[in-house]
């Protein structure tokens, strides 16, 4: 069976630009959608979910009467299920091919992917992150790692805490760790995030499994 991201696609009908963000800030009901529950692998059928402020506030199958001024969308034959989160992303750009960022996050979006994990990041990115909170363009969720971390001699001559730090402050929500043949640096780089609050993801360290998993615990 083919599942249609229904609920966001109906969104983005109403919602195709930037200026028209405003009005999504309403109540939508989507009647008679089949709702798929990711957990039990089952699905509702005939469903009326209601949607307010983009978020579900509502799910139930009786004819309820919906708040004055809803958006109400004919749904039957349609499906609707949790956006899902791509966990290894890497923007157009900035770490890939060249792509039309409007078009990247759409794209994403109207897969049903609601938020992405991004393994290398840039200021740029930070910026489009900046924006689709702010609700100025339409996009998944960014969760952004820091530029790559090498383990090199430029690296070693640097202040890890600062380094780290300074990324951390900048907005990074994780630190993202390339590699290097320097088992001491990797502990560094992982006891100090730890400290600072910061969790480190990426590469391991070439001494293996057990080395990344020393690291990570700080032992």
């Amino acid at each position: 069976m083919k599942y249609y991201y229904f609920l966001l696609l109906c969104v983005f009908s109403i919602v195709g630009n930037s200026q028209s963000l405003k009005k999504a800030e309403r109540s939508y009901a989507f009647r008679g959608v089949n709702v798929v529950d990711v957990q039990s692998g089952s699905i509702a059928s005939n469903t009326n979910v209601l949607v307010r402020n983009g978020k579900i506030v509502e799910v139930g199958r009786n004819k309820q009467k919906f708040p004055k001024g809803t958006v109400v969308i004919d749904a039957q034959g349609k499906f609707v299920m949790p956006g899902l989160y791509d966990m290894h992303a890497h923007f157009p750009n900035v770490d890939g091919e060249p792509f039309p960022i409007d078009d990247y996050l759409f794209l994403n979006l109207s897969r049903g992917i609601t938020s992405l994990r991004i393994m290398r990041g840039a200021p740029v990115i930070l910026d489009w992150k900046r924006k689709i909170m702010n609700k100025d363009v339409i996009g998944p969720n960014l969760f952004v790692g820091s530029p790559k971390i090498v383990v090199d001699e430029k690296l070693q001559k640097q202040d890890l805490r600062t380094l780290l730090k300074g990324y951390q402050n900048d907005g990074y929500d994780f630190i993202k760790y390339l590699g290097g043949n320097n088992q001491g640096v990797y502990d560094s780089i992982n006891k100090i995030a730890k400290e600072i609050g910061i969790k480190v993801a990426g590469h391991g360290p070439p001494m293996g499994l057990e080395a990344a998993v020393r690291g990570c615990l700080g032992i």
